[in-house]
């Protein structure tokens, strides 16, 4: 189990590897734009990894299968 402590310097340790990282762009979110990956390309368009609360990313736990090479490496993190 992961303490207060422990959580915010793995925060820490992501923002530092990851935080300089560019956003992909909102047309460079996912590969072809019809049905579901509108959809994910559209809730995730214009948001930073760092701001994706938990809730969020379980019900957008398939997205990763759609996202394009750089839209995989930014929201990582998450």
């Amino acid at each position: 189990m992961f303490t207060k402590k422990r959580k915010a310097e793995l925060r820490q340790k992501l923002e530092a590897e990851f935080g300089k990282m560019r956003y992909p762009g909102d047309d460079n979110l996912v590969n072809g734009y019809t049905g579901e990956h509108e959809e994910i390309a559209e809730a995730f368009r214009g948001k930073k990894w760092q701001e994706l609360p938990v809730p969020f990313l379980s019900y957008h736990h398939e997205a990763v299968f759609f996202f394009t090479p750089q839209a995989y490496c930014y929201y990582l993190p998450a």
